[in-house]
């Protein structure tokens, strides 16, 4: 299963407003989320977004529901101007995944975006995944030993993000800075400690023996599950 929770997402930015779009475009991109802008309907039509999987409409740019309509089945976010009347409002609430209004702040619509795109992604993973001896229920963020059905394992998001990601990896070591990218989406700050500390703490979970683990494995530069 290909992970294209983030750093494949491909943002669509739909505005005729220069200064809005090159803000956003220079915010996302800073993020390391790929980015097209269009300023009219025509360049959304046909095969010009086909790889989108979010958009960010500007809704004071013209043609706006012939975009929408364009653009079904993928989250949508859009941005009023400060002050729109009420009718518009309501409507952007009733249309849109999320609302923003000017004047926009980069970091909480760059947190929007990431937490649309990992529920977008979680929505195409089968509900249930056998790793080891544990059968992960995703949605719930939990773990239930065949053994000791009475007994799951709650799991944080991020545990339950870093499991998933070996999970489609098949075995296959997942490095470090992959591992960062995906379960924490480029967030500032994040080092490889922090994952260490994840890794740690998920191993406590599920290992018999977390000093010699026979599910969550290191190999190399990077971890993988050893049975699945």
């Amino acid at each position: 299963m290909q992970d294209k929770e983030f750093s494949a997402s491909m943002i669509v930015i739909y505005a005729k407003n220069d200064l809005f779009s090159g803000f956003l475009q220079e915010a996302l991109s800073a993020a390391q989320m790929p980015v097209r802008r269009y300023e009219d309907v025509e360049g959304v039509a046909g095969e010009a977004c086909p790889d989108a999987n979010l958009a960010v409409l500007f809704l004071e740019t013209p043609q706006i529901p012939a975009i929408l309509a364009r653009l079904e089945g993928i989250p949508l976010i859009g941005v009023l101007l400060e002050g729109a009347g009420g009718g518009k409002e309501d409507w952007a609430a009733e249309s849109f995944d999320a609302v923003f209004h000017t004047p926009v702040r980069a970091g909480a619509l760059i947190d929007r975006i990431r937490t649309l795109l990992r529920k977008e992604h979680l929505s195409h993973v089968p509900e249930t995944l056998q790793i080891g001896p544990y059968l992960l229920k995703v949605k719930e963020n939990l773990l239930e030993d065949g053994q000791a059905k009475d007994k799951p394992l709650y799991l944080t998001e991020k545990e339950r993000d870093i499991l998933l990601t070996l999970f489609e990896n098949k075995g296959k070591a997942v490095d470090r800075q992959t591992l960062l990218e995906r379960v924490w989406a480029y967030a500032d700050g994040v080092e490889t400690h922090t994952l260490e500390t994840h890794i740690y703490r998920l191993r406590q979970k599920i290992e018999k023996d977390p000093s010699n683990p026979e599910i969550l494995g290191t190999d190399g530069e990077g971890y993988c599950l050893l049975t699945s």
